[in-house]
């Protein structure tokens, strides 16, 4: 289980951020779809948290991270979400868990796939160190090699 502090050198000051793995439980869940975005649905849909393949670390009480239940040559997926919508600041606290992710699965990376009108959010994953690795009218997958 992942419980870790990261110094964030975000926009509105230096923070410690604190990201901790949970056990997924119904009033996690619920906590998860009253704070998230509903433009994270279907990608980041809350009730996947009861998978037995998917990890959910929370960030203080800002964001979330989820390891998901697929792979992309031999590559587990990796989501973020922050409602308060703070994204610069947070790149090594984000690369460092998917490192994590990528060493407890035994794989070389990660990868995620995000939605073309999310410009900020491929932006943010190409400053943690993700390339695009396939492009299709709606979605960019981008890979993230570790090893």
């Amino acid at each position: 289980m992942i419980d870790s502090l990261f110094v964030c050198d975000e926009r509105r000051g230096t923070r410690v951020r604190r990201v901790k793995e949970v056990t997924p439980s119904e009033a996690i869940e619920e906590w998860l779809r009253k704070m998230m975005p509903q433009d994270a649905l279907p990608m980041k849909d809350p009730g996947m948290i009861f998978n037995p393949r998917v990890r959910t670390l929370l960030v203080d009480s800002v964001g979330a991270l989820f390891k998901g239940p697929l792979d992309y040559e031999g590559l587990p997926d990796v989501h973020v979400v922050f409602w308060d919508k703070v994204l610069v600041g947070r790149e090594l606290m984000c690369r460092s868990i998917a490192h994590r992710f990528s060493e407890d699965a035994g794989s070389r990376g990660v990868f995620t796939a995000i939605p073309k009108q999310s410009r900020a959010t491929i932006a943010f994953a190409r400053r943690v160190g993700f390339k695009t690795a396939r492009e299709s009218e709606n979605i960019e997958l981008l890979t993230l090699t570790l090893r």
